[in-house]
């Protein structure tokens, strides 16, 4: 296979069209999201599909939906599927989050999303700014729209995002009376502030727990807490 394919231990994902690129922040939100029981899954901003694909192989139950905006971006999505061991169970859907229509009478168990995040001026590479843009998909969007695709009083929200905005995800997950249920503050290495956050949020009562992970030990070496996480996806581990 060319360099445009990643390749993980139970499937590959092409990434030549897709604005974004397989990266460690997808990594991330697949092997961590607890969506052992869930049987809905919604996937928001699939891009290569790389967070579907990961969900597919840890829960062989679910069903998940992956909507992508961008048309070009779906079309790599759904040929990642459909060459994949789960391809019957990932259904990918080409829209507007923000406008996405699903079925009322089986709301999702779990939405997950890598969502955009980057502000700023416009990029000459119009879809590459979509994808990475809150101007594209604002967090207020982002969990406005879920809160009415979950399931009542048993819906969970998993999500990654940059670890400046801790403040300000907190207060607007408080304005739409939802709950952060777990939330793990990712550093690349000791020393450092926190890169990433994941949010595991719900629309239940809950306390919050909150956790570390440390992606390098040193320099160029995982740590074992990473290694442990997503042994079951990266082939050299």
């Amino acid at each position: 296979m060319d360099g445009n394919i990643f390749r993980f231990k139970q499937f590959c994902v092409r990434n030549e069209k897709s604005a974004m690129k397989v990266g460690t922040d997808g990594v991330l939100l697949g092997a961590w999201c607890n969506i052992s029981s869930a049987k809905r899954i919604l996937d928001v901003g699939t891009g290569t599909g790389l967070v579907a694909l990961m969900i597919a192989q840890r829960n062989a139950m679910a069903k998940i939906d992956a909507v992508e905006i961008d048309s070009v971006a779906a079309e790599e999505a759904e040929m990642n599927f459909s060459h994949s061991p789960w391809g019957e169970r990932i259904a990918v859907k080409i829209a507007d989050f923000r406008n996405f229509a699903a079925d009322e009478k089986s709301p999702y168990d779990a939405i997950v999303s890598n969502p955009p995040y980057f502000g700023g001026l416009i990029s000459s590479d119009g879809r590459r700014f979509a994808a990475r843009h809150v101007n594209s998909l604002s967090y207020s969007e982002l969990l406005t729209k879920s809160k009415q695709l979950l399931k009542a009083d048993c819906g969970n929200i998993f999500l990654v995002t940059p670890g400046d905005v801790k403040e300000e995800l907190e207060a607007e997950i408080c304005l739409q009376s939802l709950r952060v249920r777990e939330q793990t503050l990712v550093f690349t290495k000791v020393g450092c502030k926190p890169k990433r956050l994941l949010w595991w949020i719900t629309n239940y009562k809950c306390e919050c727990v909150k956790s570390e992970l440390m992606i390098y030990a040193s320099p160029g070496v995982y740590s074992d807490e990473y290694i442990q996480l997503t042994k079951d996806f990266y082939i050299n581990l």
